[in-house]
């Protein structure tokens, strides 16, 4: 059932999540693939790891793509972590209303809170929205994608590296360690971080140019 409610915890830099799929984000962006047609990537990610859980591309701007990713993470994620209860933040965008609200509204395993971003809580759905930059900055437009079928390729490395590549906001975990409980020890991986950044700008000098990760 939606609720209007902020009892997320909440900062002044963001809504942090105090466990993994305790806050899930759900978001689509545009791809234009070569042949000029519009494709719809859909995602669901996890607040506290940042791991992308789900990721579906479709020729189709609808409810039930959003529904199909939710059920998804609910029976890969959520049922085998013993999930009793999440929330899930969307915008305001149709595709996150319909068959979507009556299944949250039905959904008892876990139950599910759906709030709106700058409308049931005072934040935006930045998280996400920041993934679906980089996943389209970073990886696919630096490729030539023909179709769609080449697009649902590219997507599933681009969400792949993602999830094993290190974040500096996880101390340099990766979002996959870090959903599967690997634990953000900031005292003892300050020194790690540092080692990296050192040997991460000594490498980037030695590169001539500049290339896309796959």
């Amino acid at each position: 059932m939606h609720h209007r409610t902020q009892e997320i915890p909440t900062l002044l830099f963001g809504i942090r999540a105090a466990r993994p799929l305790n806050i899930l984000h759900a978001d689509l962006t545009i791809f234009r693939t070569a042949d000029n047609v519009k494709n719809y990537i859909y995602l669901i990610q996890d607040n506290f790891s940042r791991a992308i859980l789900v990721a579906r591309v479709s020729l189709q701007y609808s409810a039930r793509i959003t529904l199909q990713n939710i059920e998804q993470v609910r029976q890969r994620f959520l049922q085998p972590a013993g999930i009793t209860q999440c929330q899930l933040i969307t915008d305001d965008g149709v595709e996150n209303f319909g068959v979507v609200s009556d299944y949250i509204e039905q959904a008892a395993s876990p139950s599910i809170q759906h709030l709106v971003a700058q409308k049931d809580i005072v934040f935006s759905n930045s998280m996400i929205e920041a993934a679906n930059k980089q996943i389209k900055y970073r990886f696919l437009y630096h490729q030539y994608i023909a179709d769609h079928e080449h697009l649902k390729r590219f997507v599933e490395q681009a969400i792949q590296d993602h999830n094993i590549r290190p974040h500096h906001s996880l101390n340099g975990l990766t979002p996959t360690e870090v959903l599967q409980g690997a634990q953000l020890d900031r005292a003892a991986k300050s020194h790690e971080i540092r080692l990296a950044q050192q040997q991460r700008l000594v490498k980037n000098k030695q590169e001539k140019c500049c290339f896309p990760t796959f």
